[in-house]
């Protein structure tokens, strides 16, 4: 797992995002966050409830990914 280098994207786009929603809180500026927080990511949803912040990573993610080739 720490040679992926698409699952290490993934895991800094989950960092970047979690830091973004929690701008000008104390959670704001995380270095890292417990894998556990995983599990939450699909509760999390847009205000329509038609995405998760999981499906939203992931095609970020791959949107970025394909851009590249």
């Amino acid at each position: 797992m720490r040679t992926s280098g698409l699952l290490l994207k993934f895991l800094k786009a989950i960092l970047k995002a979690g830091n973004r929603m929690n701008a000008g809180t104390s959670r704001g500026n995380a270095q890292g966050f417990n894998l556990s927080a995983l599990r939450k990511l699909p509760d999390v949803k847009s205000i329509d409830r038609k995405t998760s912040l999981l499906h939203f990573i992931v095609e970020q993610v791959a949107q970025k990914e394909e851009e590249k080739l």
